[in-house]
C-alpha cells in the first residue's frame, strides 16, 4: 500500500509541474527573417521590448536564440517563443521556434517548454523538457532549472512478490546551465574591467 501511495503521490507531482507549461506543436514552427543577427537586432532596438525579450547566447554550447513575443501567425499558444538563430547543431535551421515560454507566478520567473531532441533519422524535433526560468536581477543572466522528477518508479514494483526499486532518471543541472544576454545590453557589463 505504501508503493501505491508513493506512486500516486509522484504522478500528482509530475502533473502539476506540467500544468503551468506551454503546449509544443507536434512539428515545428519555422519563422521567416532570423537567418541574420543585425537584423534582428535592428529589427528589436526599433520596438519596446519586455523584459525577457532579446538576443540571448546559451553559456554550454554557445548557440545563439532570440525570445521574442508570441503573434498570431505564428498559431502557438505562449507568451513568449524561443527561436535559434545559429546553433551547435547545425541541422536546425535558423528560424526555428525550439521551445515556448510562459510568465511564471513571481517577477523574474518564467515556465519554459523546449523541444528534447533533434533526431536526423525523423525529420523535425521530438519530446519535451520543461524548466523554470530565473531571471537574474540585473537581467544579464537567465538561469534554467529543470522541471522535471529525478527519481522514478518503476511500475511493475508494485505488483505483489516484486521488490521495489528507484531508478534515478532525470537531467542533472549545472549551476552554468543558462543563457547570458547579448542584446538589449544589461544594465551592468557582465564581466566588468577593472584598471
Amino acid at each position: 500500500m505504501k508503493r501505491f501511495t508513493a506512486y500516486i503521490t509522484a504522478m500528482f507531482i509530475a502533473l502539476i509541474s506540467y500544468a503551468g507549461s506551454p503546449k509544443l506543436p507536434a512539428t515545428p514552427v519555422r519563422l521567416d527573417g532570423y537567418h541574420n543577427v543585425d537584423s534582428v537586432v535592428a529589427r528589436m532596438a526599433a520596438m519596446p521590448l519586455d523584459v525577457i525579450e532579446g538576443l540571448w547566447q546559451f553559456s554550454g554550447n554557445g548557440s545563439r536564440v532570440v525570445i521574442v513575443k508570441v503573434t498570431r501567425e505564428m498559431n502557438v499558444k505562449a507568451n513568449y517563443a524561443v527561436v535559434i538563430i545559429d546553433g551547435a547543431d547545425r541541422t536546425l535551421r535558423p528560424g526555428t521556434v525550439i521551445g515556448l515560454i510562459n510568465r511564471g507566478g513571481e517577477r523574474g520567473t518564467y515556465i519554459a517548454t523546449f523541444y528534447k531532441e533533434h533526431n536526423l533519422t525523423t525529420p523535425g524535433l521530438s519530446g519535451r523538457r520543461v524548466f523554470t526560468l530565473n531571471l537574474a536581477s540585473d537581467r544579464a543572466f537567465m538561469r534554467f532549472i529543470p522541471q522535471n522528477p529525478k527519481l522514478r518508479i518503476y511500475l511493475p514494483s508494485l505488483l505483489p512478490g516484486i521488490a521495489g526499486r528507484v531508478i534515478r532518471k532525470g537531467y542533472e543541472n549545472r549551476p552554468a546551465d543558462g543563457c547570458i544576454r547579448l542584446f538589449p545590453e544589461p544594465l551592468k557589463p557582465v564581466e566588468p574591467r577593472y584598471l
